[in-house]
């Protein structure tokens, strides 16, 4: 009685023991997954920074084009009369 008694003590701390990696495991896949998303996170705000430079470049080139409007009518101005 004693044997049986003792043999389902270790089994239940073996399952035990299993349960705990397993928990430990979920926590490493959760754990990586919050890494994934942070890496995400990051890789959606350099999207964004990109998208940023992007437009303003953008910009600079409307802001460009802008100037090279004004710059025409001053030295062709024959042109356009």
């Amino acid at each position: 009685m004693k044997t049986k008694i003792l043999v389902l003590a270790v089994t239940l701390q073996a399952m035990y023991s299993r349960k705990q990696g397993f928990d430990g495991a979920l926590q490493a896949m959760y754990s990586r997954k919050l890494d994934a998303f942070g890496t995400m996170q990051t890789m959606y705000s350099r999207k964004l920074d990109a998208f940023g430079a992007l437009q303003a470049m953008y910009s600079r080139k409307l802001d460009a084009f802008g100037t090279i409007k004004k710059i025409l009518p001053r030295c062709c101005g024959s042109l356009y009369h």
